[in-house]
């Protein structure tokens, strides 16, 4: 009995530490995660200064703030497959992935039987 106690309270003690001595943005997005952000953001801007050396500063430069969002949306993605304990995500994914399952069984069902009437 005084075995198990000592090793659930230095179990304890283990979990609180990690959680105090935790670095915020480091351990915010995965090894994985963190790799995809710097090769996301590198291509990024070279995309980026392409297209304004090419066609100079315009209203598209809106749509790479956009694809910033996507990069750190993807990287959480990615944190999630890897670390675990993403539950509400896990469930958003589902739906993003059953959507278009359900939309193309529709369109099939549909053009056979507007095939039929035909």
């Amino acid at each position: 009995m005084s075995m198990y106690w000592d090793v659930k309270n230095i179990y304890i003690l283990i979990r609180i530490d990690r959680k105090i001595n935790k670095n915020i943005m480091s351990d915010y997005f995965s090894t994985q995660g963190w790799v995809y952000i710097a090769v996301s953001i590198i291509l990024t801007i070279v995309s980026l200064g392409l297209n304004i050396y090419l066609e100079g500063p315009g209203l598209y430069l809106i749509a790479y703030f956009v694809y910033l969002f996507i990069i750190l949306l993807t990287a959480y993605n990615i944190t999630c497959l890897t670390k675990g304990e993403c539950y509400t995500w896990s469930w958003i994914v589902t739906i993003l992935s059953i959507i278009p399952m359900i939309l193309t069984i529709i369109l099939i069902v549909y053009i056979i039987l507007y095939e039929k009437n035909v």
